[in-house]
């Protein structure tokens, strides 16, 4: 394994609708026993819209302390290592809107909606670290993507990239 840098991940979802009631999109989630520090880099989002989408509420990133149920992501094959001697992540990562335990801690960032009175309506965002050393979530932490709120005609691109490292 490269002494040069931690091991570092990448997962994504791709052209994910939105959908009208509160949906968790994907969360991350450094499980408790995992023995690494999750070190946050960089979130991507871009959406686009497929027809009218009036809904205005953003996606937002925020604190979790539990994840369970949604589809959970085998590391050894759906979650990219950015090198190959890399070993397989730790973090738990679930999509299909999983169940989530929300802290009082407020939104990490917000990535605005698509809107459009028809076909249109692209927007991105990145959300990076505030420092290069990557924002810390020690094993019981991690965070969703959530919307409150939707439309059908939405579609997402999240791509989270990501650091472990031992305690």
């Amino acid at each position: 394994m490269s002494t040069l840098t931690p091991p570092t991940y990448s997962y994504a979802l791709h052209d994910t609708p939105g959908v009208v009631a509160a949906n968790n999109f994907i969360s991350f989630f450094n499980p408790a026993n995992s023995g690494k520090v999750m070190l946050a880099f960089n979130g991507i989002v871009t959406s686009y819209a497929t027809g009218v989408s009036s809904t205005d509420t953003s996606l937002t990133s925020r604190y979790i302390t539990s994840a369970t149920g949604g589809t959970l992501v085998d590391a050894a094959t759906g979650v990219y290592p950015l090198r190959f001697d890399f070993p397989d992540s730790k973090l738990e990562v679930r999509t299909g809107n999983p169940t989530v335990g929300l802290t009082a801690l407020g939104s990490i960032g917000n990535f605005l909606a698509p809107i459009t009175s028809g076909v249109g309506g692209t927007v991105a965002s990145s959300l990076g670290a505030p420092s290069a050393g990557g924002v810390p979530f020690v094993p019981g932490e991690g965070f969703v993507w959530r919307t409150e709120a939707g439309n059908v005609n939405q579609r997402w691109n999240l791509q989270f990239i990501w650091a472990e490292v031992d305690i």
